[in-house]
């Protein structure tokens, strides 16, 4: 007896009314298909993620959503992302999800639309953003940096409430947290706790202006009590 390709057989199962009702049905379609995909040659492997592509095919907590639409349940910035729900996750393989197009983290898109809207932590943001730098793409990077989406310490005082009011500011108008800039009256990113270089928030040290260059400090001179040593100064414009 001759066995249908996967191909063939995939496009079939596409087609039962179940692919688009039945939670438990669509998971055992997906488990047959992660385990043959790599198997495939490669032009019918394209084909049948084509098709799955295009297709509501992750069951999510909020019903069947695109691939491209979904997220791993791993992904927790917002509380309401339609993260996979499989009754046996190890079944279906992470590879074949993201293969599908299943999404590792929070487009940028999403988290700029809701600005205005959630009331939400940046400096949870920032942490966030350190765990996923390696899946970012170019374009994402690039609204990253020009997108206002930091409070600074200096327009919001010490407590570090924010209000949505907030002044915020692209990264690369700030500097980095610190005691003696910030006594200065640069603008700090506003952040609660001690800012560590050798953290993952950290490595954000290169998204935030983190020296002050002498033509930025010369004026400072002028306008500030005597009491800022230049030794302090001269620290600051050499990397502290």
């Amino acid at each position: 007896m001759m066995e249908y390709p996967i191909k063939i057989w995939v496009f079939h199962a596409a087609e039962f009314p179940e692919f688009k009702e039945s939670p438990i049905f669509v998971e055992k379609v997906l488990t047959i298909v992660s385990r043959h995909i790599m198997s495939c040659p490669s032009e019918d492997r394209s084909i049948i993620l084509s098709l799955l592509e295009s297709k509501p095919c992750i069951p999510t907590r909020f019903g069947f959503r695109l691939p491209s639409e979904s997220y791993f349940k791993n992904v927790t910035l917002f509380p309401d992302l339609p993260s996979i729900v499989l009754s046996n996750p190890k079944n279906v393989s992470e590879s074949f999800l993201r293969m599908l197009g299943v999404r590792e983290h929070v487009e940028l898109r999403l988290v700029f639309e809701r600005l205005d809207s959630l009331n939400w932590d940046h400096q949870q943001l920032i942490k966030y953003l350190c765990s996923v730098t390696s899946k970012l793409n170019e374009i994402e990077w690039m609204r990253l940096k020009e997108t206002p989406l930091f409070p600074s310490q200096s327009i919001n005082g010490k407590s570090g409430d924010e209000t949505k009011t907030s002044k915020r500011f692209k990264a690369c108008d700030l500097y980095a947290p610190n005691d003696k800039l910030a006594g200065l009256g640069m603008d700090i990113l506003q952040w609660n706790g001690k800012w560590k270089n050798s953290s993952d928030e950290g490595l954000w040290n290169f998204f935030f202006l983190v020296f002050v260059s002498s033509f930025t400090l010369l004026p400072l001179k002028y306008n500030y009590n005597k009491t800022i040593s230049t030794f302090i100064l001269f620290k600051i414009i050499i990397g502290f």
